[in-house]
């Protein structure tokens, strides 16, 4: 499913939430919801699963209220990485995955 036929076919209360690649695309939504989407969608022989999250659901809108409190705690652990030699491993790719994934809400 390509990400403007997500956008089409979502019920109300499930969003698209990550644009993985041309067909394929992660939504969310009360576990009900989705449940029920991904249902529909197999019935209709497109490929769709649920993913277990752990009851995280770091693509949503329901990160919003925790990505101000993430962001100070993270700030508090992570600090901006000097390169050291041409093969040092920064760990500032966990601050850029984790802008990646909050971006849209800590504007």
């Amino acid at each position: 499913m390509t990400w403007e036929e997500a956008h089409q076919r979502c019920p109300e209360g499930v969003v698209p939430a990550c644009h993985n690649s041309l067909d394929d695309v992660t939504v969310s939504g009360p576990d009900d919801s989705v449940t029920e989407f991904v249902s529909e969608l197999q019935k209709e022989g497109v490929f769709a699963k649920s993913v277990q999250t752990g009851g995280v659901a770091f693509h949503s809108h329901y990160m919003s209220q925790a990505a101000p409190a993430l962001k100070q705690r993270l700030q508090q652990v992570v600090f901006p990485s000097v390169l050291r030699t041409g093969q040092s491993v920064s760990h500032r790719c966990l601050v850029l995955s984790v802008k990646a994934i909050f971006l849209k809400h800590l504007k």
